[in-house]
């Protein structure tokens, strides 16, 4: 039982990850505009997709282990695509 509450805690964390992840995404695209203005506003978005990548393929890989949850895992597998959509409209 304790088992199953420890991959439930999981489960959720990484869903908030994501969630961190949508907002990253979104706020790097409301900074588009900027990135052209500025070369430093361009690098810090840079940066904060970059990151975003990096939580992505944690996620992926964390999605790609057999365990508990599946079904938790087929929405953060479908969120981890839409990610991965999101960042490359930058060109990271």
């Amino acid at each position: 039982m304790k088992v199953v509450k420890l991959q439930t805690e999981r489960d959720s964390l990484i869903q908030q990850l994501i969630g961190e992840m949508d907002e990253s995404c979104k706020a790097a695209q409301d900074a588009a505009p900027l990135r052209d203005q500025s070369k430093r506003s361009g690098e810090i978005v840079v940066k904060i997709l970059t990151q975003v990548i990096q939580c992505t393929y944690f996620v992926k890989e964390y999605c790609s282990e057999r365990s508990f949850g599946m079904r938790e895992n087929t929405s953060i597998q479908m969120s981890y695509h839409a990610l991965t959509a999101s960042a490359q409209v930058f060109d990271c």
